[in-house]
């Protein structure tokens, strides 16, 4: 059973359910990989009261709407080179929780990694494929991906090289990090189709670093079964290693990157380009810009000896009318200008790569020059976000500077390619806290850098290289689109027809905007989709499809025709960590008849009817009191059970969302989710004001007017409370006169604090804002001399607002 996310909800549903069956909030499914588990649990047992057992040490949260609610002051050192690795993401996986527990310290706790190398075949497979693999099994659990070992034979050599030079490039990174290795250990290396990903990282053998030399001895053992085409080739490279010829991780890349050249060379790259750009429901203006202009479709064949390239841009202004729109534009017309300017087929890699980083510094000298032209300090100073994606036949470089984002969707899932440039990421990778701890502080979302906030000097744009060996999708960005996880609600509805050839990129930007406008709708909202094909690459799609889809197929027949992942499977990949840590449970087939209720009540109850029928009868008719007794029933404290916070009954006077919100109601402000926007007291009903105060989680306000002449609705409230959150750092507001830090990303401004309301103080609020935070209040709780009978709506001339923070 899930928790709905929603926290006006918090409804139990089934995890086979994709929607809240209450409320209709999506229902997001974080299935986690338990690294350094020593003694797994049995399946279907709780770990640390919120994570599920599914089998093969992949637990489920049960509580996905809440963060995880540990707190640690010092990162133990098996944690802290994921933290450091973030901006690997498409091959690392992210910490999500530490688990400690009799077998576990704090020192060596359980691990639990979030978009580790798991594969929910329901999500790509749920139909037949043209009839050439049949139908997916009706599964809806979790596998680990198959090993590269697994699938080595049966793929392309380009594939085999493919997958080689991401194993390169991941080299000197997790080198650095003294987890090198863990590319020696193939039970470790999975692959998604063309994508390599890591199960989980191992530190190194007693503090001895792993060589070249032991890279070239791994990698022998695969030259038998390479592709004949490559064969030689990698034999080669290997006596290289091994001999010492080749000493540096990037001679290793260089020589595949030549080898793909050769054997990309004779293969069209079909580009298709689709951007839409809106303002969105509530805003006066788009401070939005993209490239090419939004609306634009267009394709393009790329081929290896052709000037070419493909290129698509995302930006998003800061600043609201003092310029965000003018910083946005000013970026797309500098970038366009300086990146079709350059001799793309004569530019190695790093060279190309150091002109994007080039391009990006004039484009912020552009919008900073502006600024000091017209006397723009701190707050008032204009800047945008960028995130930018440039194809050059089969390479791939994105670019980002801000929260602005890339994904890339293949046929097996969807993955954020970029890591935000906000104060959470930052902590992160400066090893200060893990990223879901980061993200409950207030100021987590506030940007750290964007363009135009100052001299060059301090900013540090991320540049990445991929190469592109598959059919997918390059999903760029605002955070219009990116709030509340919306890409990750919609990629298999939306884009992934695209990859299957039953959908159409024209309209497809058109409906990402709209799916922006009705479920956040709180900012302008730009997208730009790059579908890339390689049609040639079918036959490793086919192979990787067939294997991982007799892996479900297998795992449904071990379930004894069940559904929803309650068995463990005796799959290689379980072996595999059972062996990697050290334990001698043997993984086995559990019937359902073995398997441990979870519901002991009933079996209770059954015993006791007679006994306790008014009891059982009073419990089902009062849900809060239900959540109170179950655990007990169940052996578990009730400070100890994964039991939602409860939302006061309704009383005369209070309103429970989603119902509208009318004059006279009170309100009391839950907490805002993660990546939404902090609520702020506005002095006019206009989105674009950036005079607003926050109001802390807890507050309470009694709405003194909605105006029916206003087309949006828009409440005019005064506060009768003020709760104790503090206050989040205004992402418009940067203050130069700081200096940046010593270590980590220096950062051009200091982010400041944004202004608290106070008891008394009365502005608006837009309502489908306060919707989704609105929570009942008792009238008895507020004194009639603070919170005031109904008053007519105040202007900016209205005497009343006279020395009022808003005024």
């Amino acid at each position: 059973m899930l928790y709905c996310p929603n926290p006006t909800c918090q409804t139990l549903n089934d995890d086979g359910h994709r929607f809240c069956q209450q409320c209709g909030a999506f229902l997001p499914r974080r299935y986690l990989w338990a690294a350094t588990l020593t003694s797994p649990p049995s399946v279907d047992a709780l770990l640390g009261d919120r994570y599920l057992h599914k089998g093969q040490g992949i637990f489920l949260d049960t509580l996905p709407g809440y963060p995880p609610a540990t707190d640690i002051e010092e990162v133990p050192p098996v944690v802290y080179a994921y933290l450091r690795l973030a901006g690997r993401r498409l091959h690392v996986p992210l910490v999500y929780d530490l688990i400690v527990d009799a077998d576990h310290s704090a020192e060596h706790p359980i691990v639990l990694l979030e978009e580790a190398a798991l594969w929910q075949p329901g999500q790509a497979f749920g139909t037949a494929e043209s009839g050439k693999t049949g139908a997916a099994p009706a599964f809806t659990g979790v596998l680990p991906l198959p090993g590269i070992a697994d699938l080595w034979t049966r793929v392309s050599g380009r594939r085999q090289l493919f997958w080689l030079w991401q194993i390169a490039s991941l080299w000197q990174p997790l080198a650095d990090e003294n987890v090198g290795i863990t590319l020696l250990q193939p039970e470790l290396i999975r692959v998604e189709g063309a994508l390599v990903r890591l199960l989980e990282l191992r530190l190194n053998t007693g503090g001895v670093a792993p060589s070249l030399a032991d890279l070239g001895s791994f990698w022998y053992d695969w030259c038998a079964k390479a592709d004949p085409d490559i064969a030689p080739f990698l034999e080669n490279l290997c006596t290289q290693l091994v001999d010492g010829t080749i000493t540096d991780p990037s001679l290793v890349m260089a020589e595949l990157d030549a080898q793909l050249a050769l054997a990309h060379k004779a293969t069209p790259h079909t580009v298709r380009i689709a951007t839409q750009t809106d303002k969105g429901p509530t805003r006066s203006r788009n401070e939005d810009a993209c490239y090419p202009e939004g609306g634009t479709l267009k394709t393009k064949v790329l081929q290896s000896d052709a000037i070419n390239a493909s290129l698509a841009i995302v930006c998003d202004g800061i600043g609201g009318h003092q310029g965000g729109d003018v910083a946005s534009n000013l970026a797309i017309a500098a970038l366009d200008q300086e990146l079709h300017a350059l001799p793309l087929t004569d530019l190695t890699p790093d060279k190309l790569g150091q002109a994007l980083i080039d391009s990006i510094e004039v484009a912020n000298d552009q919008i900073s020059q502006r600024n000091d032209s017209e006397l723009r300090m701190e707050r008032q100073r204009m800047g945008t976000t960028l995130v930018m994606g440039l194809l050059r036949h089969h390479e791939l470089f994105l670019a980002h500077v801000g929260d602005s984002r890339a994904y890339w969707i293949t046929r097996w899932g969807c993955h954020q390619a970029t890591l935000d440039d906000d104060v959470a990421s930052r902590q992160m990778r400066l090893g200060y806290a893990l990223y879901r701890q980061a993200l409950r502080h207030p100021n987590s979302g506030s940007l750290v850098q964007a363009l135009g906030m100052g001299p060059s000097n301090l900013l540090h744009p991320t540049v990445q290289r991929f190469l592109l060996d598959e059919d997918g999708v390059i999903l760029l960005c605002s955070d219009g689109l990116s709030d509340g996880d919306r890409v990750e609600e919609h990629w298999d509805t939306e884009l992934l027809p695209l990859l299957k050839g039953t959908g159409d990129l024209a309209p497809l930007s058109n409906r990402l905007v709209e799916v922006a406008n009705t479920l956040n709708g709180h900012d302008n909202v730009t997208v730009g989709i790059i579908h890339h094909q390689l049609p040639v690459a079918e036959d490793d799609q086919q192979v990787i499809q067939l294997h991982m889809l007799s892996l479900a197929e297998q795992s449904q027949s071990s379930r004894g025709g069940g559904m929803g992942g309650g068995t463990a499977i005796a799959t290689p990949a379980a072996t595999d960590h059972a062996t990697n840590n050290a334990t001698n449970n043997a993984t086995k087939v559990i019937t359902e008849a073995d398997q441990p209720t979870r519901r002991p009540l009933v079996s209770l109850i059954s015993l006791l009817l007679l006994l306790v029928l008014g009891g059982a009868l009073l419990v089902v008719l009062m849900p809060p009191l239900r959540d109170r007794i179950l655990p007990l029933l169940s052996g578990n404290p009730p400070d100890e059970a994964p039991v939602p916070p409860v939302i006061p009954t309704e009383t005369p006077g209070a309103i429970a969302s989603p119902e509208p919100i009318l004059p006279g109601n009170l309100i009391q402000i839950g907490r805002t989710p993660e990546g939404a926007t902090p609520l702020r007291l506005l002095s006019q009903p206009d989105p674009a004001k950036l005079d607003g105060i926050f109001i802390p989680s807890g507050s309470i306000l009694r709405v003194l007017d909605k105006p029916e002449e206003i087309d949006v609705p828009w409440l005019y409230v005064v506060v009768c409370s003020v709760g104790d959150a503090p206050p989040p750092l205004d992402d418009t507001v940067l203050d130069s006169t700081q200096p940046p830090p010593a270590v980590g990303n220096p950062t051009p401004a200091t982010l400041l604090p944004a202004p608290i309301a106070q008891v008394g103080n009365e502005g608006w609020l837009e309502e489908q804002t306060v919707i989704p935070l609105a929570m009942p209040v008792s009238e008895d709780v507020v004194p009639t001399d603070i919170c005031p009978p109904s008053t007519s709506p105040a202007t900016d001339s209205d005497p009343s607002l006279e020395g009022d923070p808003l005024g």
